[in-house]
């Protein structure tokens, strides 16, 4: 290999080491989205694969039009071999691709990495890894190298807004990566002549003709190019570090803020209720008690474990608490937030759900891992609900749940912590409500004291478990105002206390749930019953989270009630009631696939998208084979006699063009004529170096040319562009006449440098008397 190719072949590797490296860079971005690094090597994998598919092309000279349809075949080759188990399945493939954008905007957050959501990462890798390796090869772009690898940080940044992580040691990566590569490229040798040895020779000619004078040009050119890189490194660096310093000690944006494209996709888990759980809870505790959940606790804790919740409602409008968020799939690891600054203990909860009813997952605390099955989550109360394939109450599921437990210590001088405006709304609030309230907290004043209070206020009301059912206004009222007042089971009493709280500014929910109790217990071992059915509130307290309390005192009985009106409509207690309200099984179905009706919208977008493209690409070439046409009429036929010849001229250049052949407007047409019928590609070189000649003349010689001339010309044009296209392959002759560069580059301003053919140079510098080229033309002017 000749020292010009080798310098182009460094180069160039460094340029293809530096782009590979900014797109993987750039990939890292994905990784607060996924829980664990195993999506790592497959996403660096596919970067690696894109950037050596690019290189076999240009290795292997593929035209232009085979790129694309060979980039989308190696992309889905890599995703069948590396994202699914084996034996691969080209349809799950096919789905994984289209509908992987879908799935990483509906998952909670951190995600398993399973294939559905790694496709997405592995498929922007291998698209900027191939687009950049070809534009290094078979361009002499620059600043749009860096498109590739800033596309996939922008798409890395827009997934993972969710987790508010901050992201700039990767962008400051990937920002140093494109400079570096920047600042090579813009002091490179050729990249062609690591592929073209024609292209190698002409910059060997280049260095002997530089040393041919006696200057050592090659030494200096190379000198400051080496020289400009190495000056530039250290500005690249400092610029670099200058904006790293700005944007962690000026408070304009840390990134932790970011648009999160969730906000606007519609979830794909979507639980509704007729009714609120709370409606659901008389009738479990007056009816038989069917075995629910089979429960072990393992782990100790300051605090005691003697309840799991099923729901958190946490919005009140006056006559039911409800959930208000939406429950999107989750992976093993489930979002939470930060530990209490408190402190905390981890338990473990091994729970068997034996009804064949109930999607709702028993939790404890601030979940934190779910292993053994399923379930789609509602991040901000951590509420679970089963989500498979399968019908999602089909039969019993046994699942692993580790979860936090907030200690307890010194929380008598907790204060209230930042909450959501919604967790301490009250519509429409009756006058009674303050007047209780105020009745209850009586003079305390700190929050542990006012709640601790509130708590002892209520629980000394009579409880009575067929108390008459609701948590409204209306109902809360029978129990604590007036002379006649009813008993409650704990639905009024959590609600009571949720209202009361609320009016007094804390942020608080109603939870639902069963109680452990120590007759059902057997080791660590408890089997819940539907009678052991309960309600609680929660209230949420800064360095503690979400705090228990219990208004409900089960052992205060209350005395024998008067007889029930019979025409008041009472709730059914059978055993197929006693459950909490079930979240639409339709709906929760769609949890664990990308349902049939999200793959055929994808399909179908994507069907619309590739044939609304296909008409586009082909209106474009209907424009660009008109656009040839009326230019081709309008050099034929406009201006003088030397302007048609010229016209003629650079028809016949543009098509040399076409097929391959250079033209720069260094050479003069009779060294282009020379350098074309050295072309194997081309025929009619006699007709190709007479017009060549005709050019020449109408442009040098002392009398301008004749209308016979022009009209000779333009045969010759016709002549050279039949015998070009008879000598080439259809396929090659159809894409010359739509290639689109003479239309963007009439005067061959980007056209490669390249040195004339030798015998070119020696007949243009040989003496030639001008009655030649004058005779030339004459002749033709006597037709």
């Amino acid at each position: 290999m000749d020292r010009g190719r080798w310098r182009a072949t460094v180069g160039v590797v460094l340029e293809l080491v530096l782009a590979a490296v900014g797109v993987g860079v750039a990939c890292l971005a994905f990784g607060p989205y996924f829980a664990g690094p195993s999506w790592l090597p497959v996403t660096l994998g596919a970067v690696l694969a894109g950037v050596g598919l690019a290189v076999a092309g240009a290795v292997w000279h593929w035209p232009a039009w085979l790129l694309a349809p060979v980039g989308l075949v190696g992309l889905f080759l890599y995703a069948l071999l590396a994202l699914d188990p084996w034996p691969p399945s080209p349809a799950t493939t096919a789905q994984d691709l289209l509908s992987g954008w879908d799935r990483m905007l509906t998952v909670a957050l951190p995600a398993d990495p399973g294939p559905e959501v790694v496709a997405l990462p592995v498929a922007a890798g291998f698209v900027a890894a191939y687009v950049v390796g070809l534009l290094v090869l078979r361009t002499s772009a620059v600043v749009a190298l860096c498109l590739p690898a800033l596309g996939v940080l922008v798409l890395a940044l827009a997934v993972t807004a969710a987790r508010d992580v901050t992201q700039l040691p990767v962008t400051v990566g990937v920002l140093a990566c494109l400079a570096a590569l920047v600042l090579v490229r813009a002091n490179r040798p050729d990249p062609a002549a690591v592929v073209s040895q024609a292209v190698a020779a002409e910059h060997a000619r280049d260095d002997a003709l530089d040393k041919a004078v006696g200057s050592d040009a090659v030494a200096a050119r190379r000198t400051s190019a080496v020289g400009r890189v190495l000056l530039g490194l250290p500005g690249v660096a400092f610029v670099i570090a200058l904006a790293a310093a700005g944007a962690l000690l000026l408070p304009i944006a840390d990134g932790t803020d970011r648009a999160d494209p969730r906000d606007s996709h519609e979830a794909d888990v979507q639980v509704t209720a007729g009714l609120s759980p709370l409606v659901e809870l008389k009738p479990q505790l007056v009816g038989p008690p069917t075995p629910l959940y089979r429960v072990t606790v393992e782990g100790s804790s300051n605090a005691p474990v003697n309840r799991i919740r099923l729901a958190a409602l946490d919005t009140f409008d006056g006559a039911l608490w409800s959930q208000s968020g939406t429950f999107v799939l989750a992976g093993s690891q489930l979002p939470h937030a930060d530990p209490p600054s408190a402190g905390s203990d981890v338990v473990t909860l091994e729970v068997e759900v034996l009804t064949a009813r109930s999607p709702y997952l028993p939790v404890v605390g601030q979940p934190l891992t779910l292993e053994g099955t399923t379930a789609a989550i509602e991040e901000d109360s951590g509420s679970l609900v089963r989500a498979t394939s399968d019908d999602p109450v089909a039969g019993p599921v046994s699942y692993t749940l580790t979860a936090r437990i907030a200690r307890e210590a010194d929380i008598d001088t907790a204060g209230l912590a930042e909450a959501a405006e919604r967790l301490t709304a009250l519509p429409d609030v009756p006058s009674w409500v303050s007047d209780e309230a105020t009745k209850a907290k009586a003079d305390w004043e700190t929050p542990w004291t006012q709640l601790s209070e509130l708590q002892n206020y209520l629980e000394a009301r009579p409880y009575a478990a067929d108390a008459r059912p609701g948590h409204s206004y209306g109902a809360v009222k029978r129990m604590l105002v007036g002379d006649a007042t009813e008993p409650g089971n704990a639905e009024q009493h959590a609600s009571a206390f949720a209202i009361l709280a609320r009016s007094l500014g804390y942020p608080t929910r109603v939870a639902v749930g069963y109680l452990l109790t120590d007759a059902a217990r057997s080791g660590n071992t408890y089997t819940v019953t539907a009678t052991d059915v309960h309600a609680w509130p929660e209230v949420l307290l800064d360095g503690y989270g979400w705090v228990a309390f219990e208004p409900t005192d089960t052992g205060n009985l209350a005395g024998p009630q008067p007889p029930r009106d019979p025409e008041a409509a009472v709730l059914p207690s059978d055993a197929a009631a006693a459950q909490p309200a079930q979240p639409d099984a339709t709906a929760t179905d769609q949890a664990g696939e990308q349902g049939g009706g999200a793959l055929a919208t994808v399909a179908r977008g994507s069907a619309y998208a590739v044939v609304g493209l296909v008409l586009l690409a082909l209106l474009l070439l209907v424009v660009i084979l008109v656009a040839k046409r009326v230019r081709r009429s309008r050099r034929r036929h406009g201006g003088d006699a030397a302007a048609q010849v010229a016209g003629a001229w650079r028809e016949t250049t543009d098509r040399l063009r076409e097929i391959g052949v250079p033209t720069p407007p260094t050479w003069t047409p009779i060294e282009v004529a020379h350098r074309a019928a050295a072309d194997d590609q081309v025929s009619g070189g006699t007709d190709l170096l007479a017009l060549a000649r005709l050019a020449t003349a109408a442009v040098y010689a002392p009398a301008p040319p004749s209308s016979g001339v022009a009209r000779q010309a333009w045969e010759l044009e016709e002549s050279v562009r039949q015998a070009l296209a008879a000598g080439l392959p259809p396929a090659v002759r159809w894409r010359a006449a739509v290639d689109p560069r003479p239309l963007l580059d009439p005067t061959n301003r980007w056209v490669r440098r390249s040195a004339p053919p030798e015998s070119a140079i020696v007949q243009t510098l040989s003496p030639r008397p001008a009655e030649e080229l004058v005779g030339a033309a004459g002749g033709s002017r006597q037709e």
